[in-house]
């Protein structure tokens, strides 16, 4: 994709977060994107082991939610570095 579609692409994804939270309750849109992230390492905890409960349970959604996180972090330093590097013109 050329530069000129990446910028579109952003700027469009932008304007678009823009006005879900201009038109939408900012606390209600985060709380259900909380709430869709919990189910989800809730699932994946289960799938791991499903007889999970109560305290053990909550203990791997923890290290999953970690996990995750940790993943998202690594790709965004990944990212700022290429981009950076980019940058300086270090092609």
């Amino acid at each position: 994709m050329a530069a000129n579609g990446k910028t579109e692409k952003r700027l469009q994804a932008r304007i678009a977060g823009l006005s879900l939270h201009v038109y939408g309750d900012s606390s209600a849109i985060a709380a259900n994107a909380r709430a869709g992230l919990d189910a989800r390492f809730v699932r994946e905890a289960l799938e791991i082991n499903p007889t999970l409960r109560a305290e053990a349970l909550k203990k791997k959604v923890e290290l999953i939610k970690t996990l995750f996180f940790t993943k998202l972090a690594l790709k965004s330093a990944q990212s700022r570095r290429k981009k950076n590097h980019r940058a300086k013109g270090n092609v």
